[in-house]
């Protein structure tokens, strides 16, 4: 079934998942503050990181705590933050290569 609401779709993702990642720069705007909510609203673990600064190897921590079986990784969209698309692919590689070293 596709979801069209990316408000319906949020909250879906966020309730589907066992916890959420979020990436994102600056500051959390629209879907992004909506995936917040939604994780809290829903008691779901969420680890907001700002890819300004972020730190692989906390990320890689928090999933080796919690050992989601499904993670939702959520931020903002490529149209409304050019680059940060490449700039989260370049985190999460640093981030499972960490998993991946300390296992």
């Amino acid at each position: 079934i596709e979801v069209r609401d990316y408000k319906v779709r949020t909250e879906k993702n966020v309730v589907d998942s066992d916890a959420t990642l979020i990436l994102y720069e600056r500051s959390l705007r629209s879907g992004t503050a909506l995936t917040r909510r939604c994780c809290i609203t829903h008691d779901k673990r969420l680890l907001v990181v700002n890819l300004d600064g972020g730190n692989p190897m906390l990320v890689s921590q928090w999933l080796s705590d919690i050992r989601p079986e499904i993670l939702n990784i959520a931020g903002p969209r490529e149209s409304s933050h050019p680059g940060i698309h490449v700039r989260s692919q370049e985190f999460l590689n640093l981030v499972f290569t960490s998993a991946t070293r300390s296992a």
